[in-house]
C-alpha cells in the first residue's frame, strides 16, 4: 500500500493510536484480538491472505511471496484502497482499473481464478462524506469490517507507492534500489503495530526454487509461552519442501546451553518441530552470544548469513504499538521477509 500523504487526513478521522477515539483499544482488548486471530487460525488449518497492493514494485514482491505461500487450502484476497477522485492525479497506469486489470492477469499467471479474490475499496467514506487515510481502510479491512476480505495474515510490501514514485528519478533499478534499506513505510510500519491479524513484511524477492527445493525459514524463539504459539502459527505457513530453522541466543547472563534451562528449550522445541512441523527438514540451532554483542545483532546476523527467505518472531502485543527495543532492532537490522506474530 502506498504511504499516506500527510498526516492531517489521520487527524481529520481521529488518531490512528489505540489510544486515541478513532480506533479505541485498550491493551487487553488489542491483545485479546491477537491471541482470537491467532486460536481461530490454528483451529482452521487453511490460510487466507491479505495482500495490500498498490501498483508499486514492492506490491508486486508481495504478490509473488504470497503466492509462493500459498497451500491446497489457501486464498488470497488482493486489496487495494483507491480515491476515485486522487484517481484522476495519477498516471493512467496506475488508476483502480489499470490496477485491477494488471493484478487480474498476474494472478493468473500464477494461481487459478478459485483461489484468489479482487477487493478494491473505495476510501470515500459516505457516513463522514470525507475520503479516509488508506491507514483505517486497512485496518477495516482485518478487523472484519469489510468482511468479503476476512483474512489470517496480512502481506504488504515494506515501502509503497510515494516512495516508489519519489526515487524513481534516482535510480533506474526498480526493488533492488531500495533492497538495501531495512526500515519499513508508513503503511508497514504502521500495520506491523496495529493490525491484529498476523503480518507479512515484504523487503525482498524471493527468487526462483529449483525442482523439490522449498523455502527458508529461520524462527528467532525464547521460552515463553508467547514464542510458543508463535511457532504454532508458523508451522501454518510450511510446505513439506521448507526448510524451518529455530534458533535461541544462549548468553553467560540469561541461560546457557549446557545448563537445565538451555536444555529445557531445545528440548521443547527439538520434540515440538517432531510432533506437529509439517517438513521434516527442520532443526534447532543454540547461538552463542559474544562479548558486549547485542542479542538482537547476534541473530540478526545469523539471519543475513543464512540468506533466509523468511524471518519469524513472535512479539508481545504492547498498548502503544511499540515493540521491545531487541525486536526493534532485528525488525530494522534483518534484510528479508518478517513474519510477525503479535500475542500476549
Amino acid at each position: 500500500m502506498g504511504d499516506n500523504k500527510d498526516s492531517k487526513d489521520d487527524k481529520s478521522h481521529g488518531s490512528l493510536r489505540r489510544g486515541d477515539s478513532f480506533h479505541h483499544h485498550e491493551e487487553a482488548e488489542f491483545a485479546g484480538r491477537c491471541n482470537d486471530a491467532a486460536d481461530q487460525l490454528l483451529a482452521k488449518g487453511c490460510v487466507r491472505f491479505l495482500c495490500a497492493v498498490d501498483g508499486s514494485p514492492f506490491a508486486d514482491a508481495a504478490v509473488e511471496c504470497t503466492t509462493r505461500l500459498m497451500k491446497k487450502n489457501s486464498h488470497v484476497y488482493l486489496f487495494h484502497a483507491f480515491s476515485s477522485e486522487e484517481d484522476k492525479e495519477l498516471p493512467r497506469h496506475l488508476d483502480s482499473e489499470a490496477l485491477k486489470e494488471k493484478y487480474d492477469i498476474m494472478m493468473l499467471t500464477s494461481l487459478p481464478k478459485s483461489k484468489y479474490t479482487l477487493v478494491w475499496e473505495d476510501r470515500f467514506d459516505n457516513e463522514s462524506a470525507q475520503t479516509l487515510p488508506v491507514k483505517v481502510v486497512l485496518i477495516r479491512a482485518t478487523d472484519g469490517r469489510i468482511p468479503r476480505c476476512t483474512s489470517d495474515f496480512l502481506v504488504v510490501g515494506y515501502s509503497g507507492l510515494r516512495n516508489h514514485l519519489q526515487s524513481e528519478s534516482k535510480d533506474g533499478h526498480g526493488l533492488s534500489y531500495h533492497a538495501k534499506k531495512t526500515v519499513c513505510g508508513s503503511i508497514a510500519d504502521f500495520s506491523m503495530r496495529y493490525v491484529h491479524i498476523p503480518i507479512i513484511i515484504v523487503k525482498k524477492e524471493i527468487p526462483p526454487q529449483s525442482a523439490g527445493v522449498g523455502k527458508s525459514f529461520i524462527m528467532a524463539v525464547d521460552n515463553s509461552t508467547i514464542s510458543k504459539k508463535g511457532l504454532d502459527i508458523v508451522y501454518n505457513l510450511l510446505t513439506p519442501r521448507d526448510t524451518l530453522t529455530v534458533i535461541h541466543v544462549f548468553s553467560d547472563k540469561l541461560d546457557n546451553f549446557g545448563n537445565e534451562t538451555g536444555n529445557v528449550v531445545r528440548t521443547y522445541y527439538e520434540e515440538d518441530m517432531a510432533r506437529y512441523s509439517p517438513t521434516a527438514n527442520c532443526a534447532f540451532i543454540p547461538l552463542m552470544k559474544e562479548g558486549t554483542n547485542l542479542i538482537s545483532d547476534t541473530i540478526a546476523d545469523y539471519v543475513n548469513e543464512k540468506g533466509a527467505d523468511f524471518f519469524c518472531i513472535a512479539p508481545r502485543v504492547r498498548a502503544d504499538g511499540a515493540f521491545a527495543s531487541m525486536t526493534e532492532q532485528m525488525i530494522t537490522r534483518v534484510h528479508t521477509n518478517i513474519v510477525v506474530c503479535k500475542l500476549k
